[in-house]
């Protein structure tokens, strides 16, 4: 492991409580910065740009660089010293790396009972849980915080998620139809909101 990783990685096991680990992944919540703040712009360049070169289903399609990415964990270090935001950080302990996101996105006021998560997991982390374990902790802390509607968006075509969603307690509520461009292709995004009953 590069030598500033492993400091990361320590200063992040001394410091913030993992909420649990999967095959040497800590899943973290971070309420204040204290563990997006470890981790350089250019790490997190790199974690977007790998997502990006798969065409993932982010709302970033370009290349990012630091720069970009500096401004990205500025503005989320603001919007978490308001106390009503979180986001989940899944770090591989053994690499030093991003293993996923979770951020939720409360909305504003009139609507400030609502909140909105987005996800994304690095593709070598896929299919060993590690996205329902993060969903499962930030429905607990969404509920913590007092959110009454939860609510995500998903690609129509995204049927695996959609699967996974629906056993995480999630139903859909509506289709939108060409709501989304995605590489300059006009797809559908399905809503769906969280209703606690959860399926096998």
């Amino acid at each position: 492991m590069d030598p500033s990783l492993s400091k990361i990685v320590k200063t992040i096991q001394r410091e913030v409580d993992v909420e649990q680990v999967i095959d040497n992944i800590g899943v973290f919540i971070d309420r204040d910065g204290s563990i997006l703040s470890k981790f350089s712009p250019q790490e997190l360049a790199d974690y977007i740009n790998e997502l990006v070169d798969e065409g993932a289903y982010i709302t970033v399609q370009n290349y990012v660089d630091s720069v970009d990415e500096l401004e990205w964990m500025y503005q989320k270090l603001q919007e978490l010293k308001e106390g009503r935001r979180f986001i989940i950080i899944a770090v591989d302990l053994r690499k030093g790396r991003i293993a996923g996101l979770l951020e939720l996105k409360p909305d504003r006021p009139p609507f400030q009972h609502n909140c909105e998560f987005s996800i994304s997991v690095r593709p070598e982390y896929r299919g060993m849980g590690l996205g329902s374990t993060m969903f499962k902790i930030a429905i607990s802390e969404a509920k913590r915080l007092g959110y009454i509607n939860i609510y995500l968006y998903v690609a129509s075509e995204n049927k695996k998620a959609i699967r996974l969603y629906r056993k995480l307690g999630f139903r859909k509520i509506a289709e939108l139809k060409k709501y989304r461009s995605h590489y300059g292709k006009f797809i559908d995004e399905v809503v769906m909101v969280y209703t606690g009953k959860t399926r096998e």
